[in-house]
């Protein structure tokens, strides 16, 4: 790769950061990224298009794949901070800024399974306790403790990410 173009990064820069503060997460991505291709040791980059890639298959649904994702590239970006930002006092900053982002999605992710876990729990226990056929009280049995199942699993990939 040859020079980098500080006049491009730096538009760059200004257009993600903007869509960020924006919470227009799509444009996020997607410039976070022509970032990486430009200069693949940014870690703001790396972060942001892997993070808000994330959140992305979160509001698509695809939780699970979200906590993957979060595992899978929270050590690549401590890595960019550690060997490209050159002072201390810059790493820490840098530090903060992902840990406070990546607690506060796990936050959400957490308070959402609460959420549907009542819900489903709640709706269970109505038709466990109306239901005379036996299978169906089996079956039930079955459904709630599988729930029950995930629901730890990802608390257990949401608490690796920590």
């Amino acid at each position: 790769m040859g020079d980098i173009n500080t006049n491009k990064l730096d538009n760059l820069y200004q257009l993600a950061r903007r869509a960020k503060d924006d919470n227009n997460i799509d444009n996020a991505v997607k410039y976070y990224e022509q970032i990486l291709l430009e200069d693949p040791n940014s870690w703001e980059a790396a972060f942001y298009s892997a993070f808000y890639s994330a959140v992305k298959q979160f509001k698509s649904g695809k939780t699970g794949s979200a906590i993957v994702s979060l595992q899978n590239f929270i050590d690549s970006v401590f890595d960019l901070i550690t060997n490209n930002v050159s002072d201390t006092d810059s790493q820490k900053v840098a530090t903060s800024e992902v840990t406070t982002n990546v607690v506060q999605f796990c936050e959400v992710i957490v308070d959402d399974f609460t959420t549907e876990f009542e819900k489903f729990n709640s709706a269970y226990m109505k038709t466990l306790f109306s239901s005379s056929d036996s299978e169906t009280s089996k079956h039930n049995e079955r459904v709630f403790d599988e729930k029950v199942a995930q629901k730890d699993n990802r608390k257990i990939g949401i608490a690796q990410v920590y």
